[in-house]
């Protein structure tokens, strides 16, 4: 069916308008990488991404190195390397490479962020989510870092904006479930988004098509790596990030809390005593630390529920305010304690966007859907000791998008306010 002319004209000026942010967005993320490259440490790699995008490029495959060279790699999952391997095919080896190819998906990402709020607001605030997402201190720095958090961005909100916008059309749920897929190999948090859209589909009543279809999708990408997983450990499942982080980074939180030490110490003492999951090296190895794992985990957190609560409360903390002070520290040469008031001022704007947010969800209230179960998923999967401001990369233009929503809530109680002080007494 062909567009109408006003159609056309729209879908134009949506574009121009996206180059628009795209262009402001790169600048920053550019002018951010090109500070921070110098300071970066020149063989800089970043949870073992590198080194995998190494052995990917090579044509050896998602495998460990050093001791235990050869081994079949199984803690995280491989989307990010493969995408360090095609460049590091396309352009070699190089860290600047790297971090401006981020810089371009970070750009992309502000961009995709007009047609998305879109969905919920007018053209002007639409724009505005966009030019806020591009001038995001944690956008822009997270450009910068050689994690999978920039990759993983893009292919959610391109995965989301089929759903918003084509909803009744069954092939818009397929291609959700391929980019979700895609950003479930980057980064496994994602494994259950397809709880919150089946659950969208029966709520909405789309039938059956949809549904299976976005399984299909979703699987097609998924299923396949943990085939690969089972074919050598015997358990199907994406990494074992997951179930490492249940011991090292939460139940190491609880431990560190109540003896009042470094969390640092008690993570590192923890791998000592029984590993990671990074290599593989047998199905015997493998279960006997599996049972290991997960029982120390179950015996620290189960005995320590109230400890468990707060870190909890802290960590969803992190995630929607926190400036992330640290996210460098482990990158650079030379790190040094931040200093300035400008992590605090970034708290309190971030207090005030998850303030109208909340404002705003109350307003939408059903179709408010997207933005408010997805940022519930993702803060409350991630939080705890291990929360931090990077979980906050991918629903910072759902925040926006909810909290300008708030606009005509707020106007009506200030209104309301002033009619209030202007009221003649007695």
């Amino acid at each position: 069916m062909e567009r109408s002319g006003e159609e056309r004209a729209l879908t134009r000026e949506c574009w121009r308008r996206m180059v628009g942010v795209f262009a402001l967005a790169l600048v920053l993320r550019w002018g951010a990488t090109a500070w921070f490259l110098p300071q970066f440490k020149p063989d800089l790699n970043l949870d073992q991404y590198r080194s995998l995008a190494r052995t990917l490029a090579s044509g050896e495959g998602f495998i460990c190195g050093g001791e235990a060279a050869g081994s079949p790699y199984i803690r995280r999952t491989p989307g990010y390397s493969f995408y360090l391997a095609g460049l590091i095919l396309l352009f070699g080896d190089r860290l600047d490479i790297f971090l401006y190819s981020q810089g371009i998906l970070g750009a992309l990402s502000a961009a995709l962020s007009i047609p998305l709020a879109r969905r919920w607001l007018s053209w002007r605030p639409s724009i505005l989510v966009g030019v806020l997402v591009a001038l995001d201190p944690q956008s822009i720095l997270r450009c910068a870092d050689l994690r999978s958090d920039t990759l993983f961005t893009v292919l959610f909100l391109c995965g989301l904006l089929h759903l918003v916008w084509r909803e009744d059309r069954a092939s818009a749920w397929l291609f959700c479930g391929v980019w979700w897929g895609a950003a479930t190999l980057c980064r496994p948090i994602s494994m259950f988004l397809w709880g919150p859209a089946l659950l969208y589909a029966l709520l909405r009543r789309l039938g059956r098509r949809s549904p299976i279809l976005f399984v299909v999708g979703f699987a097609s990408l998924t299923l396949p790596w943990m085939a690969r997983n089972a074919y050598h450990t015997g358990h199907f499942f994406l990494g074992m990030i997951g179930e490492e982080n249940l011991l090292a980074y939460r139940a190491a939180g609880v431990l560190a809390r109540q003896g009042g030490r470094e969390f640092d110490e008690v993570r590192d003492e923890i791998y000592s005593r029984y590993g990671s999951f990074a290599c593989f090296q047998g199905r015997e190895e493998f279960e006997k630390k599996r049972e290991a794992y997960r029982a120390e985990a179950r015996r620290i957190l189960l005995g320590s529920p109230g400890v468990v609560f707060r870190q909890f409360i802290e960590g969803i903390g992190r995630i929607l305010v926190g400036p992330g002070l640290n996210a460098f520290d482990s990158s650079l040469k030379n790190p040094r304690p931040f200093s300035g008031i400008w992590p605090m001022i970034y708290v309190g704007v971030m207090g005030v966007v998850c303030l109208f947010a909340a404002f705003g969800a109350y307003l939408l209230r059903w179709k408010g859907y997207w933005p408010v179960i997805l940022i519930l998923y993702f803060t409350l999967l991630a939080a705890g000791p291990e929360g931090s401001s990077r979980f906050r990369l991918p629903i910072t233009p759902l925040m926006v998008v909810l909290a300008l929503s708030s606009q005509p809530l707020i106007e009506r109680v200030w209104r309301r306010g002033q009619g209030s002080g202007t009221a003649p007494s007695g």
